[in-house]
């Protein structure tokens, strides 16, 4: 510091009323908790609440083609649709637009196996279609539900692959 900021700087204060004014205060008070208040979608919202249960009767999986320096090019090498069993259920809550809008859970009719994904938020689309977006370990993943193709497309952001189910 300059000579001047030295000198102007005084640390040894006896003036009680300067050094009362940064003593912390004895006195703890707690407000009493309170419930956060849900907030709920009217009866207009254009995404329904309920539970859609889909039989899924065949599967495609497609992965994104990368070129020689592993750039992903946009185009998507498929594999051909086989037979599935599997049973998609769709839960949509819809009762608070900032979390826990839905759960999507995948059935193994074979295996018996279940995953559930938690869907972060659903907005529905210009041509009609539902977008579920969720996340897995930070990396971004959406499902998108088409009831005019009878499909719904597990779309992989950062994986870069597709798996679709088609239902009856």
């Amino acid at each position: 510091m300059s000579v001047r900021c030295v000198a102007e700087y005084n640390t040894s204060s006896n003036d009680e009323s300067e050094t009362d004014e940064y003593e912390l205060s004895d006195e703890y008070t707690e407000d009493e908790y309170q419930e956060p208040v849900k907030q709920s979608y009217s009866d207009q919202h254009p995404i329904k609440k309920g539970i859609t249960e889909y039989v899924v009767y065949k599967t495609q999986a497609c992965k994104e083609e990368q070129d020689i320096y592993y750039n992903y090019t946009g185009d998507y090498a498929c594999d051909a649709a086989k037979l599935a069993n599997y049973k998609i259920n769709i839960n949509i809550h819809l009762s608070d637009p900032m979390y826990d809008e839905a759960l999507i859970k995948i059935t193994n009719l074979k295996t018996k196996e279940v995953e559930e994904y938690e869907i972060e938020y659903i907005e529905q689309l210009e041509d009609g279609t539902l977008n579920f977006v969720f996340s897995i370990i930070n990396q971004p993943h959406q499902f998108i539900l088409d009831t005019s193709n009878k499909s719904l497309m597990w779309y992989s952001e950062w994986g870069h692959w597709t798996e679709t189910y088609y239902y009856k």
